[in-house]
């Protein structure tokens, strides 16, 4: 087994340990994979392949005493002043910035993690598709939101091999959003309302709207913690099979992709009825052929004991843990600020 080393310079800060300790640790990984293999052997490579995937980040220098950003904004244009026009700190020593403010859109990041209703998505123009066996709107591809020329789009090991040709979904305009709001307000009854929101996602105005300057797309922001900690989750259960169902493989058979993971049923199952029961049931992913998006038993064992004997540098209050099969493991604060801020 090779192990990773690194090499801790004293000048080095938390986040060089942390860039210093990824890049390692990808380049050990690499190294056991079967040769040759696509897997980025740094952190930047690494941040590169997956930056089209990221929600944007806005960044704003701002007052050393909050006083204002440096932005153009209702108030006025502040964003070539040196010095705040307030408490005239300036707004860099020797060329760096004192302080920053960041800012994550919430349309961006809502239209690629989707939202409930019928539409799924209150912010965009994006239609999904009800799937009746998940009983719920389901989006088949976040392809999309990659950039045209993108080498994803084109990739054949994606559900039935297709090519990603959609574009990015259009968001709603604030003048679109207030005039489909209004029109929910104005429907007779609440029948046709849950049909109008179903058809485009709304509901109707709320109170902050009557504010003049109100752009809910500009102006709100997500809950990036949670966010993050609720991918985590998601991300640990697929691999680990624990949102695998059969309900899921009828699924990805009725839109006829990975023809290979639907189960196939005997006769006998077929003609089979159960008898009522108010118990929920659960179909294990071990009754099911494999998937590509899902780990074996001992494949998930083995990135446990792994998971487990991961190193982390100084800085990084994350404890090593069965991070596969106890994914709560990584939902501390701590690492949710990490990857917030890294």
């Amino acid at each position: 087994m090779r192990h990773t080393q690194i090499v801790i310079d004293t000048n080095m800060t938390n986040a060089d340990i942390f860039l210093s300790a990824m890049s390692n640790a990808l380049q050990t990984e690499k190294s056991h994979l079967p040769q040759p293999n696509s897997l980025p052997p740094t952190f930047k490579e690494a941040k590169t392949l997956i930056k089209p995937l990221l929600m944007p980040l806005q960044k704003y220098d701002a007052c050393i005493n909050d006083c204002i950003l440096f932005r153009s904004c209702d108030n006025g244009n502040y964003s070539d002043l040196a010095s705040c026009p307030i408490c005239q700190e300036p707004r860099k020593v020797k060329n760096s910035s004192q302080k920053v403010f960041h800012y994550m859109p919430i349309a961006p990041g809502l239209n690629r993690y989707g939202q409930s209703g019928l539409r799924s998505c209150g912010y965009c123009k994006e239609t999904g598709i009800y799937c009746k066996h998940l009983s719920k709107t389901i989006h088949l591809s976040n392809r999309q939101f990659l950039p045209e020329n993108h080498p994803l789009r084109s990739s054949n090991r994606f559900s039935n091999g297709s090519v990603e040709l959609k574009k990015q979904p259009v968001t709603f305009t604030n003048e679109e959003e207030r005039h489909l709001r209004e029109i929910f307000d104005n429907k007779p009854n609440r029948n046709q309302q849950n049909n109008f929101q179903k058809a485009t996602g709304l509901k109707g105005k709320y109170s902050i709207m009557k504010l003049p300057y109100h752009d809910r797309n500009q102006q709100m922001q997500p809950d990036g913690m949670h966010t993050i900690a609720d991918f985590i989750s998601h991300v640990m259960d697929l691999l680990v099979g624990k949102s695998d169902t059969k309900k899921v493989r009828l699924c990805e058979k009725n839109h006829k992709r990975f023809p290979q993971t639907w189960q196939q049923e005997t006769a006998a199952e077929q003609v089979a009825i159960e008898p009522p029961s108010k118990k929920r049931k659960t179909m294990s992913s071990e009754t099911l052929p494999p998937a590509p998006w899902s780990l074996s038993t001992d494949s998930v064992k083995e990135a446990d004991r792994r998971a487990t004997a991961i190193k982390y540098p100084a800085g990084v209050e994350i404890s090593p843990g069965l991070h596969f099969t106890k994914p709560w493991t990584l939902r501390t604060m701590n690492s949710k600020l990490q990857v917030c801020t890294d």
